[in-house]
């Protein structure tokens, strides 16, 4: 690995949910080649560390090991996205872009939450890799922030099916939280993601910049980006696409062999 990344500058690592911690030795591998900077892969919504999201938690000791060696650094939480956002119509018109079954509402439904399209990530990374300003800074990108209701009631507008809203209360994720702790379920990162940003309100600007993090709002005012409904408006056309489609079928088997 160090011989691969000789002439490396900035290092992005894009890894799947379960391989947090094989970038230790990448980390090490990066800093014995020299990289400049090494972007460990971070985008999730933002969830303090320490309990709250396993997988968090496991990003955290990826951290810790890259400061413990000195190892120049950007973190880039990406909130949450726009394809994972919006639920399914009762006709199931939209079922092509929707990569799992979004039905319960967390909590009230009224806490808001920072969304990105995930089409552009990959333009903030741009920015972020050139802008001497992230480097060894925690960075939040996102577009716009919505709660549950409002995008229930947006949908509903825009397709003119009413899409039923059913709520799960914060007692009954947390029983669901522990019920399903070390037993490898899918659906628990779901439940951790909901109390940290349904109920607990974890994913916003604010509680980014009260832990430390820069924004893309003040880095990037001119960063021009689709809005959440206009981007509904092109779910409900036909025009975008799903996200994913080996791993959501795969999910989708695991969940329907669970029931």
């Amino acid at each position: 690995m160090v011989a691969a990344l000789s002439d490396i500058h900035t290092l992005i690592s894009a890894l799947g949910p379960a391989d947090q911690l094989i970038q230790i030795p990448l980390a090490d591998a990066a800093k014995a080649a020299g990289v400049s900077r090494f972007l460990p892969c971070a985008a999730i919504t933002v969830i303090p560390a320490g309990g709250i999201q396993h997988m968090r938690d496991q990003k955290e000791q990826v951290y810790n090991h890259i400061k413990k060696i000195y190892l120049p650094y950007t973190i880039v939480d990406v909130g949450w996205w726009y394809q994972i956002a919006f639920p399914r119509l009762p006709s199931g018109k939209i079922d092509y872009a929707v990569m799992l079954p979004n039905i319960h509402i967390a909590g009230d439904g009224n806490t808001p939450s920072a969304l990105t399209d995930v089409r552009d990530i990959g333009r903030y990374v741009a920015r972020i890799v050139a802008d001497e300003r992230t480097s060894n800074k925690y960075v939040l990108v996102y577009n716009e922030l919505w709660t549950q209701n409002a995008i229930w009631d947006t949908l509903s507008r825009l397709s003119g099916e009413e899409v039923p809203k059913t709520y799960e209360s914060a007692e009954f994720i947390e029983e669901q939280i522990a019920k399903l702790s070390g037993t490898g379920d899918i659906k628990l990162h779901g439940y951790e993601y909901k109390r940290s940003w349904g109920i607990r309100g974890d994913n916003t600007p604010e509680y980014a910049k009260f832990l430390g993090y820069l924004t893309s709002k003040e880095l990037y005012p001119d960063f021009e980006f689709v809005g959440f409904e206009e981007y509904l408006k092109e779910v409900l056309a036909g025009s975008t696409h799903e996200i994913y489609p080996v791993r959501r079928a795969e999910l989708l088997k695991q969940l329907a062999e669970k029931k």
